[in-house]
């Protein structure tokens, strides 16, 4: 029998995606709908920290930068990454 390889998924801390969401949130953006977009558990917002698919936090990302204008989405990304 053949091994089979076994690849590592990669994983974002919730965190992250935690901080991402409460700063564009409060720029009226539907943090339910994105997380529904991005394929991320609606009760993200509560959960304590977690392991996420990294794509489903890539797809987040995309989601938020298609909102906003690139100046704006790079300056609030930051300030969601120092508030981590």
């Amino acid at each position: 029998m053949p091994a089979v390889e076994i690849k590592p998924l990669a994983a974002v801390r919730s965190e992250y995606a935690r901080a991402l969401l409460e700063v564009f949130s409060a720029h009226g953006l539907d943090v339910q709908q994105l997380l529904a977009e991005a394929g991320l558990p609606p009760d993200l917002m509560m959960e304590p920290n977690h392991l996420l698919p990294s794509t489903a936090v890539k797809r987040l990302v995309l989601l938020l930068s298609s909102q906003f204008h690139l100046a704006q989405f790079i300056e609030l990304k930051a300030h969601a990454i120092r508030q981590r």
